[in-house]
């Protein structure tokens, strides 16, 4: 840790780029886990509905956590 820092923790609520639609976990088909840390999975999923449905992406499911922002 730095000398002279200070840390404090904030907790993340849902996030929704502005125009966008929320991503729901019913919008996707599992097709299989492409990794897993400490942290959670990434999953290869495909989108089955809406303009891009079909599209692959990578999801990535985080357990519960919190971030620790550092003060400089």
């Amino acid at each position: 840790m730095l000398m002279g820092s200070e840390t404090h923790e904030i907790e993340l609520g849902e996030v929704v780029k502005e125009g966008h639609d929320k991503a729901d976990p019913s919008q996707f088909e599992l097709l299989k886990v492409l990794g897993q840390g400490s942290f959670g999975k990434v999953f290869l999923v495909r989108k089955v509905v809406g303009k891009d449905a079909g599209t692959l992406y990578a999801m990535k499911v985080l357990k519960k956590a919190t971030l620790k922002i550092i003060d400089l």
